[in-house]
């Protein structure tokens, strides 16, 4: 059973895909498998998507919501953590998983996410500079009830899932979620923001990017 999975929603992500899974398999830490959760893509994307990953699920467009699809992923996975990550971004180093998923060990850490970076080639200047003022360099440990929480980049404990899964009735920004059933507070534990860097490779908005800068 790997120590963590993987969860990747898609919806017509052939353009990105293939470099966000090919980093993936290339990452120093291994103990993981990919479930990808697709709701109804029209592209190339579930071909692709067979290639790399360990686990596909299936959804219907008309069915989607942010918190259904999390949660269907995560029902299908095996590992005791949980990382989320968007289709349309790509780590930009072989430790990334390492590092996001290694403050886990601390029990007192509910989830962790990592920073994101702007692309020269996808990203406007000013959504450079607003990823850059929203993730600081340094690693925090943030305590509730203040705290801003992001999923495009992100490591959960199953644990806490199975306890307080998403609200699959929010039409977006399922990460408010965290503060809507005190997922935090409840379980007595802290969020850690940490260095480990992805590059966002399209635009904050639409089906997989609006819920990227949700401020809790």
């Amino acid at each position: 059973m790997p120590e963590a999975s993987i969860i990747i929603r898609t919806f017509n992500e052939e353009k990105h895909l293939p470099a966000l899974l090919t980093a993936i398999r290339a990452q120093n830490y291994q103990d993981f498998e990919i479930v990808n959760v697709d709701s109804g893509s029209l592209d190339r994307t579930r071909s692709i998507a067979e290639h790399y990953c360990d686990k596909l699920v299936h959804i219907r467009s008309r069915d989607f919501t942010y918190g259904y699809s999390l949660n269907k992923g995560i029902d299908a996975a095996s590992g005791r953590y949980i990382v989320c990550v968007s289709a349309h971004t790509k780590p930009l180093d072989e430790d990334w998983l390492e590092r996001l998923v290694t403050p886990l060990a601390d029990t007192s850490i509910a989830m962790v996410y990592g920073r994101q970076l702007g692309s020269s080639e996808f990203s406007r200047f000013s959504e450079i500079q607003e990823l850059a003022r929203k993730f600081g360099k340094n690693r925090q440990v943030l305590v509730p009830p203040n705290y801003f929480a992001n999923n495009a980049n992100s490591a959960i404990r199953k644990e806490l899932w199975e306890q307080h899964p998403f609200d699959e009735q929010l039409p977006g920004l399922e990460m408010q979620n965290l503060r809507s059933t005190g997922w935090c507070e409840a379980s007595k534990r802290s969020m850690s923001r940490m260095p480990p860097f992805i590059t966002s490779m399209k635009s904050p908005g639409g089906r997989y990017g609006a819920d990227s800068l949700a401020r809790q």
